[in-house]
C-alpha cells in the first residue's frame, strides 16, 4: 500500500502480511526477518525502514521509504542494453551490497525486480534494494533461521542464484557478489548469460 505519515507529510511504502498469514511460522518469520535486516542498513541505495509492527487484526506491516520510480526490471523490458548507464547502476549497486555485507546482511535474492530506479536531480536514476525477506543475516544471530537448511526448498530466483545457492550449501556475501555480475551481464548484452526453465521472475 502507499501512505501518508499523518505528522511529517512522507510518503510510505506499507507491506502487510494479513492475519491468517501468520499462522505459518515460516512466513511470519521471513516477514519479521525483511524489518529486521533493513533496520540494521543504513545506505542511500537500500530502501529505509521507517517502522514495523503488529496490526489490531493480528496481522504485521512494515513501512518503508516510497520510491516513485520503476523497478530495473521493467527498464530492461523497454530499452534491453544500457550501456554506459548500466555500469554506473551496477557501481550503485555495489556499493549499497558492500554496506549490507559489512553488517553481515547477504541479500540472496539479488534481481532486476528487487532493484528500484528513482529519479534524480541530476538526471540519472538512484538505485533502492527492496525486499530482503529471504536476507540471511550473521551466523550468530539465532533469530533468523536459514530457510533453505530448514525446509529443504530452494529459497532465490534460478537464473541469478549462484552455484552454491542452488545446491543448498553455505551462502556468502559472494552469492550476492555472483548475482550482480548476471544483472550487470544482463544490463550489457540484453539478456542473461543462462536462461532457466524453472519459476522465477527478472
Amino acid at each position: 500500500f502507499e501512505g501518508i505519515d499523518d505528522k511529517t507529510g512522507q510518503r510510505a511504502a506499507i507491506k502487510v502480511l494479513h492475519a491468517q498469514l501468520t499462522h505459518d511460522p515460516e512466513n511470519l518469520a521471513r516477514f519479521l526477518n525483511e524489518a529486521k535486516a533493513i533496520s540494521a542498513l543504513n545506505h542511500p541505495g537500500i530502501v529505509r525502514l521507517l517502522g514495523s509492527g503488529e496490526l489490531d487484526g493480528g496481522g504485521w506491516f512494515i513501512a518503508m521509504d516510497y520510491v516513485d520510480g520503476e523497478t530495473l526490471s521493467a527498464r530492461l523490458k523497454r530499452e534491453k542494453r544500457l550501456g554506459r548507464a548500466g555500469l554506473r547502476l551496477a557501481s550503485q549497486i555495489a556499493s549499497a551490497l558492500q554496506s549490507a555485507h559489512r553488517r553481515n546482511i547477504i541479500h540472496r535474492d539479488l534481481k532486476p525486480s528487487n532493484i528500484l530506479l528513482k529519479p534524480s536531480d541530476s538526471g540519472e536514476p538512484e538505485i533502492r534494494i527492496i525486499d530482503f525477506g529471504i536476507a540471511k543475516m550473521a551466523a550468530e544471530d539465532r533469530e533468523v533461521q536459514d530457510f533453505h537448511t530448514r525446509t529443504g526448498t530452494m529459497i532465490g530466483t534460478p537464473v541469478y542464484m549462484a552455484p552454491e545457492q542452488c545446491r543448498g550449501v553455505t551462502v556468502t556475501d559472494r552469492t550476492d557478489v555472483y548475482a550482480l555480475g548476471i544483472i550487470l551481464y544482463q544490463m550489457l548484452t540484453g539478456r542473461p548469460p543462462f536462461s532457466s526453465q524453472a519459476d522465477g521472475d527478472i
